[in-house]
């Protein structure tokens, strides 16, 4: 079964000629390859070489299935999925609605003295959840993801106010990348940090 390319939506000539195209490309249209060509030179090789290398033969069974990966690569690179469409996934996987993306204080004390971050996570619903929508090939357990975890217990106030949440999300979830299209590494995700986020019976989910 092939990978589903959504409709051209860059205005894109049906083939495009640029110094470096690959030949196994010469003829077919890739509008989306094309357009991210132009922000990052030699990607259109890179990707060629790697579906000959690593993904042909895994979901890519053919030859022309070529156009369908360096396509669907190109679309993911380019933010078309968007972290708009990775909320919807979570919130039809959780069942949870009702998010917002308010901009937050966070401090080190529930007290809420001292220097503070200002934030705004990607997924938020008071004593729900807080989260985060991350398409990177790594992530750890870095200051912006202590932060989500300082926002769950509750050292964290709405920009402007100087009280605390009065009800803190209850969990803190990640949505990362999958791998089930065999076009893209999964995100991997520290040990420490899978911990921490499961330390508050939140989830990874892996949904971009």
């Amino acid at each position: 079964m092939k990978v589903e390319i959504a409709p051209n939506t860059i205005n894109t000539p049906a083939s495009v000629s640029y110094n470096g195209r690959p030949s196994e490309l010469s003829g077919k249209s890739t509008p989306k390859l094309d357009a991210l060509e132009m922000q990052e030179s030699g990607v259109s090789k890179r990707y060629v070489h790697e579906f000959l290398t690593v993904y042909k033969g895994c979901r890519y069974q053919v030859p022309g299935d070529i156009v369908a990966y360096v396509e669907h690569r190109a679309a993911r690179k380019l933010g078309m999925k968007g972290e708009g469409e990775s909320i919807k996934k979570y919130e039809e996987e959780t069942g949870v609605s009702g998010l917002s993306k308010p901009t937050l204080n966070v401090y080190d004390t529930i007290r809420l003295t001292g220097e503070y971050r200002t934030r705004i996570p990607d997924i938020f619903k008071e004593d729900v959840v807080i989260g985060d929508v991350k398409d990177v090939k790594t992530l750890s357990y870095d200051a912006q993801m202590r932060d989500n975890i300082a926002i769950h217990e509750g050292k964290a106030s709405y920009d402007g106010q100087t009280t605390p949440i009065s009800k803190p999300p209850k969990k803190f979830d990640l949505v990362v990348r999958d791998s089930k299209d065999k076009t893209a590494e999964s995100t991997h995700v520290s040990q420490p940090l899978r911990d921490a986020v499961e330390n508050t019976g939140g989830e990874v989910y892996e949904l971009i």
